[in-house]
């Protein structure tokens, strides 16, 4: 799409689109009677055309269908997600924040380094930003609570190729016995959460299954 979003799928896999655009591509994956609606995103950097993005990503969302959002977002929802660099401008963020709760999208959890775009400079000019992430609704989530991305290492690129890796969880009762078990659940559920109270309270469970 605009030279910009290009996706491959293995053979044995069924994808149909259901909604195009210059910085979005929504599909559906089939294998084995199972279905998964994805959007691949690619954002522009002027928050005007941002906010027609987040407008689309809004039509997109099926509460009843399990959604994965992925790509390049091109902003930050907060300035802790950056390191050195100049502070985004805190309507862009809202405008992304405000987006994310219409959607009910949360983020997974992310394995190894957390920044995704380095703008190749040294010294007291370098900086590291995440711009890339890996976004889900409550129903993938509830299928696969366990579900990661991390980044690969760079190339040519400023930025890390992202890997997502689904897992569906399994409680495990022996880990009730074990000393620090309560401990571990009270350290995850400390953890800061953003967005709705029910976000939140669903970024807090999925930090728990996670810690365990």
């Amino acid at each position: 799409m605009g030279g910009k979003i290009c996706i491959f799928w293995s053979q044995e896999l069924k994808f149909e689109v259901s909604h195009m655009s210059d910085q979005l591509i929504s599909g559906i994956f089939i294998s084995m009677e199972q279905s998964l609606l994805v959007s691949f995103v690619y954002a522009k950097c002027r928050q005007s055309e941002c906010q027609e993005h987040w407008k689309d990503l809004e039509l997109v969302q099926k509460e009843e269908v399990l959604w994965l959002v992925a790509g390049d977002f091109n902003i930050i929802w907060s300035d802790a997600k950056r390191i050195g660099g100049n502070p985004r401008p805190l309507s862009a963020m809202e405008d992304f924040n405000c987006c994310l709760d219409n959607c009910g999208l949360m983020e997974l959890g992310v394995n190894g380094g957390k920044m995704s775009l380095c703008n190749g400079h040294n010294g007291a000019t370098r900086s590291w930003a995440k711009l890339d992430r890996a976004l889900s609704n409550a129903n993938f989530l509830q299928r696969f609570p366990t579900a990661q991305f991390e980044y690969g290492k760079r190339k040519s690129s400023d930025y890390n190729p992202m890997i997502i890796c689904p897992s569906p969880f399994h409680f495990q009762n022996m880990w009730c016995t074990h000393p620090s078990f309560l401990e571990c659940i009270e350290g995850a559920w400390r953890e800061d959460a953003h967005g709705t109270r029910l976000i939140r309270l669903a970024e807090k469970l999925k930090r728990t299954k996670v810690a365990i």
